[in-house]
């Protein structure tokens, strides 16, 4: 009599997986029609098929220490031994070392016979395949969630909290009536020169309290009791870029097609200019330590340079350092992604741009807002208080559902109206003396973005350690038309005029 062992696993209980009960009850029903005898039944319950090596359960481990006693392992199905075309190799070949055959109830796999090993692979890399295809489908979910203003789940920053989005499906952030004023005070002591220890000094003696700690386990019933405040929690309050109404997705912040950072006007609580001032602040009280990760604040030429093949936008990259170095085409789909070295091809840009312009005026580029951002948190208010009294005894449900149902509409069209437009402000002093007088990559970005309509950078065969070829580069600048120069030289003539009568005005 044939002498077989069963094996059972499970990553997570659903609906519609099937149980370990039910996986072993098909085993040994399997085993009795063949009057094989079942001498070890061994379960990994809760271990993920895709992530975790045969060899590392506890349950196949205890298979593997009876292989003596057994002739075949009987499973339900050969993804219930691993997800992994590697892994499933492996076992496959401890197991014709040692002897013991593995067969599956649904009949498709006996590595008894060369026919029956076949199948068994290849029914391994067709599960692998569907656990790649998930994942992609799973991360092109969530990247298309984020990129329209939807929370891909996860817990919102202190001071925020997830809501229904009004204008359809899903969540979206929203500030916390309850903490966001406290983000507000302690970005404002902040950027006035409030060391971080006396932020947390400041918040103890208010009597704020942290949020409570993630329930890690559920198998406690006792409340989360909150923690205390330290350094580092108000610190990374601080440097969240939410602050500025930005998102961070897989660890870069969410940016246009011009490469440019994509602001959320309806969460911010400060400029760009006031977050990037509140970390360089905390960075500079860090003496001696590095500064903080994260690729938050523009290069000179964040949303200007343009890869030569696919006019894509070049981000910078690094080259096994933290320090970035390059710039580099991140279309994956380009067939000849261009890099280049970033502190040549700045100062290359950086002097053409001063040789040609720079005893000109400096040109801004202004955005103006023209929807009012608290119009749009005004309705979101209106919205969580009307669903919050629907929830009241005696409150005509009807009446507020149609409320509600007007709020989204109104909501949606505010977000459909242009929320932006871009104009162009002349300054009364030239280009060179503002180009001097910039403290950050972020004031020189914005006095190239002025002139500049974007950056060209072809790709060179063999570039690789070759010094930097200047005729790899094209910069295209703004054209302007007459009436547009005419129109500008008069904003320059007022802008002087002030500039006398203020300076007389402060001589009298």
């Amino acid at each position: 009599m044939k002498r077989v062992a069963l094996y059972a696993r499970l990553s997570v209980s659903t609906e519609q997986s099937v149980s370990i009960q039910r996986q072993l009850a098909s085993c040994r029903e399997y085993a009795e029609r063949r009057d094989w005898d079942v001498v070890l039944e061994a379960v990994d319950e809760g271990v993920s098929g895709s992530k975790t090596a045969p060899g590392s359960r506890a349950g196949w481990r205890r298979v593997i220490a009876h292989a003596d006693s057994i002739d075949a392992v009987i499973v339900w199905k050969t993804d219930r031994l691993s997800r992994s075309t590697l892994d499933l190799a492996l076992v496959l070949k401890d197991l014709a070392q040692l002897e013991v055959g593995v067969l599956s109830v649904d009949g498709t796999v006996d590595t008894s016979t060369a026919q029956g090993r076949m199948m068994a692979q290849l029914m391994s890399v067709l599960a692998e395949h569907e656990v790649a295809q998930t994942s992609e489908r799973v991360k092109a979910a969530r990247h298309a969630l984020v990129t329209r203003g939807r929370r891909a789940g996860g817990r919102p920053p202190f001071g925020w909290r997830n809501i229904d989005n009004p204008s359809g499906p899903g969540k979206i952030l929203a500030h916390d009536p309850e903490r966001i004023d406290v983000v507000r005070e302690l970005a404002q002591r902040a950027l006035a020169g409030d060391s971080v220890y006396a932020l947390v000094c400041w918040l103890e003696q208010t009597g704020v309290l942290p949020r409570p700690r993630r329930r890690t386990s559920l198998a406690t019933d006792e409340p989360q009791q909150p923690e205390k405040w330290h350094t580092g929690s108000v610190e990374t309050i601080l440097r969240n870029p939410v602050l500025a109404g930005l998102t961070v997705y897989r660890g870069d912040v969410l940016r246009d097609d011009d490469g440019n950072e994509k602001v959320d006007e309806s969460v911010a609580i400060l400029t760009l200019e006031e977050h990037r001032r509140l970390v360089a602040g905390l960075d500079a009280r860090k003496v001696g330590a590095r500064p903080w990760g994260g690729n938050t604040a523009p290069a000179i030429l964040s949303g200007l340079a343009r890869c030569g093949t696919c006019l894509g936008p070049l981000h910078r990259g690094s080259s096994g350092s933290a320090v970035y170095r390059e710039y580099r085409c991140a279309n994956r789909k380009c067939q000849q992604r261009v890099s280049i070295k970033r502190e040549a091809l700045e100062d290359h840009v950086t002097s053409e741009l001063l040789s040609r312009h720079g005893a000109e005026p400096a040109i801004h580029v202004v955005s103006t807002v023209t929807g009012e951002r608290d119009v749009l948190r005004q309705i979101v208010a209106a919205i969580n208080q009307t669903t919050d009294a629907m929830r009241l005894p005696g409150a005509d449900v009807l009446e507020l559902a149609r409320r509600v149902e007007e709020l989204k509409a109104e909501h949606a069209d505010q977000l459909s109206r242009p929320t932006t437009t871009v104009t162009y402000r002349v300054s009364p002093t030239s280009l060179n003396a503002q180009w001097a007088e910039a403290s950050d990559d972020a004031a020189r970005n914005t006095l190239l973005k002025g002139r500049i309509e974007r950056v060209i950078v072809e790709k060179r065969p063999n570039a690789r350690g070759k010094p930097f070829d200047p005729t790899r580069v094209r910069i295209e600048y703004h054209e302007v038309d007459p009436a547009e120069q005419a129109r500008q030289q008069r904003l320059i003539d007022i802008a002087h005029l002030r500039f006398r009568f203020d300076n007389r005005n402060e001589v009298g």
